[in-house]
Order: C-alpha cells, then sequence, then structure tokens
C-alpha cells in the first residue's frame, strides 16, 4: 500500500481551528504533477469548441459526425485537424465536463450534460412505487437483489418527471454508458433484457464459510480481503459488471428465479 500517501488530521473541538493541510496540498500537487499530461499546452481553438459544447448541452448529448462537421464549417486557420477533436473531448472527460470514451461502441456519441447521467442513475436507483399497477413487489425485488426488468426501467424514466428529462429518449446511450462505468449490466437470455445493479444488491449467502469455494458457478461474487488491504467499493461493481459479461459466467437459478 502507498504508506507515504497517507496523512492523520484531527477534526476540529469547539474553539479550535483546523489542523493545517500544507502537507496534504504538496502531496497532492506533486501526485498531479506527475500525470503524463501535466503542463501540456491547450491550444486556443478548444476554448471555441468548448463553447461550442456548452452551447449544446440543453440536448444532452451530441454525436461525434454533428461535431466533426461543425470543425470542417470553421475557417481552415482555426480547425481541428488530426486527432485534435479525440484530444479535446478526452480532455473535458478527465476534467468532468462532458463523458466521452475512445471505444468503438462508445465513440460515436458524448454526453454533454454529467449531472443529467447521474440524475438518469438516480432516479432508478429509488424506484418509485406505482400503487395502482401493483409492482411494488418488483421494487422489493429491485432493492434486494439488484435485478430490474427492462420493462420496469421504461416504466421508471416513463414517468412524468423523467419524461421530460429524456431519459428514454436516449436509452441506449445512457445505458451503454452506464454499463462502460460499471453501473450495471445489461443481461440478456434469448428474451427481454434486464438489468443487474451490483450496488443495489442486498442477498447473503448463509452457507458456511468453508463450503464457499465448493459453490456451483453463481453470479454472487464472494472476495476475502486483508483487513489492511480493502478494495474501493466501485471497483468491486466494476468486477461483477465484467464477470457478468463473460462467456463462461452462469447465472444461479432458485425456483425459477434468476439472481445475480
Amino acid at each position: 500500500m502507498h504508506n507515504y500517501r497517507w496523512f492523520t488530521i484531527k477534526l476540529p473541538q469547539d474553539g479550535e481551528n483546523l489542523e493545517e493541510l500544507t502537507e496534504i496540498k504538496q502531496k497532492i500537487s506533486s501526485l498531479v504533477q506527475k500525470l503524463p499530461y501535466w503542463k501540456k499546452t491547450a491550444p486556443p481553438v478548444w476554448a471555441i469548441f468548448e463553447h461550442f459544447l456548452q452551447e449544446k448541452k440543453e440536448q444532452k448529448i451530441i454525436s461525434i459526425k454533428e461535431l466533426l462537421q461543425h470543425n470542417n464549417e470553421l475557417p481552415q486557420n482555426i480547425r481541428l485537424q488530426g486527432d485534435g477533436i479525440t484530444d479535446l473531448l478526452s480532455f473535458l472527460h478527465r476534467v468532468g465536463s462532458l463523458l466521452y470514451f475512445e471505444e468503438e461502441s462508445l465513440k460515436d456519441t458524448i454526453v454533454l450534460d454529467v449531472q443529467w447521467f447521474v440524475d438518469s442513475f438516480k432516479c432508478i436507483l429509488e424506484y418509485p412505487v406505482d400503487i395502482e399497477k401493483g409492482n411494488d413487489m418488483e421494487r422489493i425485488q429491485f432493492y434486494t437483489t439488484g435485478e430490474l426488468d427492462d420493462k420496469d426501467l421504461d416504466m421508471i424514466w416513463s414517468k412524468p418527471e423523467n419524461k421530460m428529462k429524456g431519459f428514454q429518449e436516449h436509452k441506449r446511450v445512457l445505458m451503454s454508458y452506464m454499463e462502460k462505468l460499471g453501473l450495471l449490466a445489461v443481461c440478456d437470455f434469448g428474451q427481454r433484457p434486464w438489468y443487474y445493479f451490483p450496488c443495489m444488491n442486498r442477498r447473503k449467502f448463509d452457507i458456511e464459510h468453508n463450503r464457499l469455494k465448493k459453490l456451483v458457478p453463481s453470479s454472487i461474487l464472494c472476495f476475502q480481503f486483508a483487513e489492511e488491504k480493502q478494495l474501493p467499493i466501485f471497483l468491486f461493481y466494476n468486477l461483477v459488471v465484467k464477470c457478468l459479461k463473460m462467456i463462461d459466467w452462469k447465472i444461479l437459478i432458485e425456483e425459477q428465479k434468476q439472481y445475480s
């Protein structure tokens, strides 16, 4: 572990001032300066493109095709050349202004409004109850297992307060980005797809510890970490999603239900 990055601070008591954080600030500064893109100069034309993207933010997403078209319409002397657009999008992604991944399945569309993306995920986790349709059992199932039917996702995003935000309209893009970020796994076993949200899974093993290694293949992952080497929880979620995408990974079926 990186012990040299550990700093102990004490929360101030009544009347006390916060501890001097100079050492922490210096360490953060030194780490940032070691990044490969430190001190790289951003071309002035990037500011023009960033302004253009900010103006388009209201439409939530933009295609790379539209961005290329805008670039071609600019005067030659301020037009981005070669990998200029990719470099710009990667930079804006790093600073949190937008979401962009240079991967075959994602690179054609950029998410311009990060808060909108977060809201689309948040409203799923809050899964509203629709008493008239009697789907409270589905909500309980989701809160227990992290499994969500495609029809239930459509129901959530079709709610009046969500419909106006355009989540359903951009469903394919949103789900692709959520899967890339390890927020969910898209599961399709020949029927209508369903989704698995690792952060919502509250199922517990009631199997003895010495039998864990003898379990049949299951989509429930068991990790035993040394106390001093805990992994960040988001990394665990990513591991779950990656495993669910493996060809040989099987879903444990109990009482005619597919569990994750």
